[in-house]
């Protein structure tokens, strides 16, 4: 997240108050290596989706699709929470992503995932759906977790860490000034 990014005067002001209309949600674009746009999601429902054509957009069992829109793009409701990173001594803090309810839906899509997905969390206000008020990137999914109730998705970063330093021997062939 960028330290340059400021709120908006709205958002500000709803944090501060006691009872407020307006809330933070969530934006989650997920970047599948084998597809070439990244499927959008909110965890919060907005407003019924309406088509480019002025029809309410439905699912493939004919429901009405509830999310928002973001920048001209539909951003799906998917009922997913966040919880807070750890921070375990000797390791990387970790964030994860919990969907919960929705394991026999997702379970065959996550069957089929090769790679790892790119995540993108966009944080924004009810008051202004548009202006962005958090960005996190260079997120990606390392491991799914899953029970009866609930899937975990581990979110990571490629970490400095996990290569080797240094990259190269001192040998003749790298470092021939030294021999």
């Amino acid at each position: 997240m960028s330290r340059t990014q400021k709120m908006t005067t709205k958002a500000v002001q709803s944090s501060f108050d006691r009872e407020s209309g307006d809330d933070f949600i969530n934006l989650l674009e997920i970047k599948l290596p084998t597809e070439d746009e990244p499927l959008r999601f909110v965890n919060k429902a907005i407003t019924r989706l309406v088509g480019e054509d002025g029809f309410e957009l439905e699912d493939q069992y004919g429901t009405p699709a509830y999310g928002c829109m973001h920048k001209g793009k539909h951003y799906f409701f998917l009922p997913f929470a966040m919880p807070l990173p750890t921070s375990e001594a000797g390791q990387a803090p970790k964030a994860s992503l919990e969907l919960n309810n929705l394991t026999r839906i997702m379970m065959p899509y996550i069957r089929e995932i090769k790679g790892r997905p790119d995540v993108r969390i966009i944080v924004v206000h009810t008051s202004d759906l548009d202006a962005v008020q958090a960005e996190f990137t260079g997120l990606q999914i390392t491991n799914f977790d899953y029970n009866d109730e609930s899937i975990t998705a581990d979110l990571g970063m490629n970490m400095l860490t996990d290569t080797a330093y240094p990259a190269h021997n001192y040998t003749p062939d790298w470092c021939p000034g030294m021999f």
